[in-house]
């Protein structure tokens, strides 16, 4: 089990690394995530939800995701309130401090959902959440010491030395653990920049204080395959490129990781935008997935954005909830979104009306338009009475219910192809799926952490040869 001492220290990119080098060692292995709380999801084959970093290393791992490798998925949707998705479904919609009541339920789901991937591969590694000292709710807790004292799995303790504190940060988690300490039995420093013989002697004063050998010392890797936190929403270095497409930042944005391929693009300046006043430096402007449509709708008018995106003159693209924004209206009867009836008028870009459902529709989704191959997946309460969730165009106006549709490097050459003929440009005439650059960046990654863990002592604390 990887587990950390604070949340974005590595733990998902570490777990990431061990699954690819445990699979190229000829091991079959699966990761697992009890619960994780996250907007960014994916569809396994079975129209199961579950949360896209486990996806990611199922990716690494050379094996099917499934939704036992994150069997609680709790999506926040404001005002404290939160969807509660159990193996790949809603369970309930629940306000944050009622969680409590369900955690004997979750805990039966969680063990159920580990013994199922133990019956089926040689290893698992599992990632915890957060940090496992925060002892105000350490009780209750069941993604990190609860998780290794019920499946009987020896720990990796992974510290970020790049924000600062790491070595007061892995005495203090240890520490804090009690009884639990006794399975930590390693501790891995990551994001370090710099010569590592410096780091020789606190490591050693670490080990001597706590009797915890440091097992790795991972340098900062500069790894594209796409973020799932919400750092990836900051902007990174304006590129100077072609074309300029800028993601509203909504409240409630979600799936935000269907736009990694823009951000890896050389030919694609990607921003997300707060301010009206960058819209007109765009060429494309792209409506996200919410998870609080009509909120996200209002705020869009509130802000300006409503107004200004009629006056665009460039392309307007809306994906799951951002479709259904520029629709006609939006119509939640049973008030599944805000707690009560709520109707709002949508951009009316598309002659629909989307009601709120009940149920959630998620399916994979593999077809062609125009002989273009498009895939991805569907996750959304909403039914828009169109006649098909796949693709819709009018004019400049683009829509679809499906996520990671840019993934496909066909399509994605056709929308940067369309903006730059509407820029009088030459056109792109060749492009990569982008599983195939995720697949490079995923054997950088194991590359680099390989060269840099005890990796025979990781699997004798594993308890394999």
């Amino acid at each position: 089990m990887i587990q950390g001492t604070s949340s974005d220290c590595g733990k998902t990119t570490f777990v990431t690394a061990l699954c690819r080098i445990f699979k190229e060692d000829g091991i079959n292995v699966s990761p697992f995530k009890a619960q994780n709380i996250s907007l960014n999801s994916y569809v396994d084959i079975n129209g199961n939800e579950f949360a896209w970093s486990q996806y990611i290393q199922a990716i690494a791992s050379k094996t099917e995701p499934n939704v036992y490798m994150n069997p609680i998925l709790l999506k926040p949707q404001g005002n404290g309130m939160v969807q509660l998705i159990v193996l790949g479904k809603i369970y309930k919609t629940i306000h944050f401090s009622e969680y409590e009541n369900y955690k004997k339920e979750m805990k039966k789901v969680i063990i159920d959902s580990f013994n199922y991937l133990s019956n089926k591969f040689d290893a698992i590694i599992i990632e915890g959440a957060g940090s496992p000292a925060e002892i105000n709710i350490k009780d209750k807790d069941i993604s990190n010491m609860w998780v290794a004292k019920n499946v009987n799995s020896n720990v990796l303790l992974v510290s970020d030395i790049d924000r600062g504190g790491a070595f007061a940060s892995l005495y203090g988690t240890y520490y804090l653990m009690e009884d639990e300490k006794d399975y930590i039995k390693g501790f891995i420093i990551n994001k370090f920049r710099g010569e590592k013989k410096l780091l020789n002697s606190g490591l050693l004063k670490l080990e001597k204080l706590t009797g915890i050998p440091t097992l790795g010392v991972i340098p900062w890797i500069d790894i594209k395959y796409g973020d799932e936190d919400g750092a990836s929403l900051k902007n990174k270095k304006i590129k100077k490129s072609k074309i300029n497409i800028y993601v509203i930042k909504i409240p409630s944005i979600s799936n935000f990781t269907d736009f990694a391929p823009f951000n890896y693009d050389e030919n694609v300046n990607l921003e997300y935008i707060e301010d009206i006043n960058k819209i007109d430096e765009a060429d494309m402007i792209i409506i996200p997935g919410s998870k609080n449509t009509i909120r996200d709708l209002r705020w869009m008018k509130e802000k300006g954005f409503f107004e200004r995106i009629k006056c665009f003159k460039g392309i307007v693209f809306g994906i799951c909830g951002g479709f259904q924004i520029m629709g006609k209206e939006i119509i939640d009867v049973y008030g599944l979104e805000i707690g009560e009836y709520q109707k709002e008028k949508g951009f009316g870009f598309f002659n629909f009306t989307t009601r709120m459902l009940d149920k959630k529709i998620t399916k994979q989704f593999r077809g062609k338009y125009k002989g273009i191959e498009i895939y991805g997946y569907e996750i959304h309460i909403g039914e828009s009475n169109i006649n098909t969730p796949v693709l819709n165009i009018d004019n400049k106006y683009i829509g679809t219910y499906i996520h990671g549709i840019f993934n496909s490097g066909e399509f994605r050459k056709y929308i940067l192809n369309l903006i730059l003929k509407n820029k009088n440009m030459n056109i792109i005439n060749d492009i990569k799926d982008y599983e195939e650059f995720q697949e490079k960046e995923i054997i950088k990654l194991s590359n680099i952490v390989r060269e840099n863990i005890e990796l025979k002592k990781i699997y004798k604390i594993a308890g394999g040869n």
